[in-house]
């Protein structure tokens, strides 16, 4: 003898065409006085915590094929079903027995039909030849939820707002104390748009929530709208001649959800010389979730001030006429632009010292001309005139010994004679040009020289900066410990400062290495000329640990747990990871 009872959850199915001798929504497949019977005894039966009423009915089934039913008297009555003879349908021994109920005033078909024994314990029971079971029947009734979602400004995250008020509940019966928990309501995506999936975490509780199931939660649509920011850009100012310094932009109304950053450069008003340029957005932006508005601002273009140095030694004797007066200038003008005019001098034509002016030389508008006071133009009482000329194009690499400055001499010395010394140059060892000078160069108190000065340039030395390669575990930045290699050594005691960086923080092989820096030469890193060599590295995942807490619970002869809370540990502020999913077990079923 069989001993148990039926309980599950309500499901609206089509009802089957009937073709047995009952006219009601079950079919029974048998007809007359059956086969090797075995009877199902219901002791209740039970739809959504309340017994069946007249007009519904309970039949049992082997797979799908209704072997026996039952109309009324349902806490008092048996199914009495037939075993399969020849061609008259029916059960098959040892098949399970399943059970389905017709809510006859809702017009629907319930499935889905827990078994329980006469102690309410979960039963399985099959079919017998003569034999019996004695069951309870109980199914839940399911719920159909609606939920609506309020519009949004963008925020930068996927959080959704159901209001209470708008949530919709079908299937659930008057005056039953039951209640719709909300949680966790969720956007498809972050970013903007109309018409975006919501979709929310769905349970009920109350004193009556064990005879309801949440069979669907039917998704809603929102809109995330653009947030409004006011980006200004920041004025800037630069030397005629430098490059651009980097256009930078301020947001001063509104602000940036954690984890946007702008993309794009600014740009400007087109022009070189000297003045004010606005600086435009360009393509800068913060991307599509902000509407934004953009105030301007001004790059100003200041003039370059260049040092005018006449050359030491520019002499004359009385009675003949100045010659043309050269100078040495520093800084070297842009490339293109050139000098006009000339110098010029105190007036006189007496045995003396003159200083120099600056005459009507100039270099045009973009520069700011200013001439030392020494050395002096000399006006002796006569001696013979040689010129010497610096050799152009000298030149050594930073780091480099001098060479021996060469020259040309016109007219020849006569014979017998030489020049004793040797020029000279300012003094420096930084990348640059250095005006030549005649240093202790003499041809002796009966020559005087007019000096043609030329520039000596020290060339920065090229050096290679090449990152390692690296492997690391992701922490949230691009940072790499990897100290690059420079190549070759270094002058002296400049010391490199050099330090690479992952292209981006996030994990994946064959990850960029770029190298970046200067090089500390006292000389802001102009006496090198870098060439960066990227490398590529590894940024391999980080291992994260989840811890669960699960609900206490009264024994019913299984291990399974209920999730209460999830948490993780190890993640970095500002990375979203979450943690769902999963089922638990206590370690035994037993109390404790």
């Amino acid at each position: 003898m069989l001993l148990g009872t039926i309980s599950g959850v309500a499901k609206v199915e089509k009802s089957l065409p009937g073709n047995g001798f009952f006219n009601g929504h079950f079919q029974v497949a048998w007809t007359g006085n059956g086969y090797n019977q075995m009877n199902i005894n219901i002791l209740d039966a039970k739809l959504g915590g309340v017994d069946l009423s007249s007009g519904d009915e309970i039949a049992a089934f082997d797979g799908p094929i209704c072997v026996g039913l039952v109309t009324s008297h349902f806490s008092s009555s048996s199914i009495i079903t037939s075993q399969a003879n020849g061609d008259s349908p029916g059960f098959t021994a040892g098949h399970s027995i399943t059970i389905k109920f017709w809510d006859e005033s809702n017009s629907r078909e319930i499935s889905m039909v827990d078994i329980n024994n006469s102690n309410g314990q979960p039963y399985n029971p099959v079919y017998e030849v003569l034999g019996s079971a004695f069951v309870r029947l109980s199914a839940k009734v399911e719920l159909t939820i609606h939920i609506s979602a309020d519009n949004k400004v963008y925020d930068g995250t996927t959080d959704a707002v159901v209001p209470a008020g708008s949530v919709i509940v079908n299937g659930l019966a008057s005056g039953v104390d039951v209640n719709v928990m909300i949680a966790n309501a969720r956007f498809d995506t972050k970013n903007v748009g109309n018409g975006k999936l919501v979709t929310a975490a769905i349970s009920i509780t109350g004193t009556n929530a064990v005879y309801y199931a949440v069979n669907t939660i039917v998704t809603t649509i929102a809109n995330v709208t653009a947030k409004a920011i006011a980006i200004t850009a920041d004025a800037k100012t630069k030397t005629y001649g430098d490059d651009d310094p980097l256009f930078t932009a301020t947001v001063t109304s509104g602000s940036i959800a954690p984890g946007d950053f702008a993309s794009g450069t600014l740009t400007r008003e087109a022009g070189a010389g000297v003045g004010v340029y606005s600086i435009h957005k360009g393509s800068y932006t913060y991307g599509g979730n902000y509407n934004e508005s953009y105030g301007p601002a001004n790059l100003t273009i200041t003039q370059l001030a260049v040092m005018i140095t006449p050359v030491s030694g520019q002499t004359k004797v009385t009675g003949v006429a100045d010659p043309v007066f050269v100078f040495l200038f520093s800084p070297a003008l842009v490339s293109g632009d050139s000098f006009s005019g000339a110098l010029s001098r105190q007036p006189g034509e007496t045995v003396g010292n003159y200083s120099f002016t600056l005459g009507t030389l100039s270099a045009g508008s973009n520069y700011s001309l200013s001439i030392a006071t020494a050395p002096q133009f000399s006006i002796t009482a006569g001696t013979r005139a040689i010129t010497v000329t610096v050799t152009i194009l000298q030149s050594k690499i930073y780091g480099a010994s001098d060479p021996v400055f060469t020259y040309s001499v016109s007219p020849a010395l006569e014979s017998g004679d030489s020049f004793t010394g040797a020029l000279s140059r300012l003094s420096g060892e930084n990348a640059g040009t250095y005006a030549c000078t005649l240093g202790s160069l003499s041809a002796g108190a009966k020559y005087s020289i007019i000096f043609v000065p030329a520039n000596f340039t020290i060339m920065a030395k090229p050096i290679t900066v090449t990152a390692v390669v690296h492997t690391k575990t992701y922490n949230a930045s691009t940072a790499s410990t990897g100290i690059p290699t420079v190549s070759p050594a270094l002058v002296g005691s400049d010391v490199a400062g050099f330090i690479q960086k992952f292209n981006n923080k996030l994990v994946g092989t064959s990850k960029i290495l770029t190298p970046s820096g200067s090089v500390d030469d006292r000389n802001g890193g102009h006496n090198y000329q870098v060439v960066f060599v990227d490398v590529h590295g590894i940024i391999n995942a980080l291992a994260i640990n989840g811890r669960i807490t699960a609900e206490n619970k009264e024994y019913d002869g299984n291990t399974k747990a209920i999730i209460l809370t999830r948490s993780l540990t190890g993640v970095f502020s500002g990375d979203l990871v979450s943690y769902t999913g999963g089922t638990a077990n206590f370690d035994t079923k037993d109390v404790g």
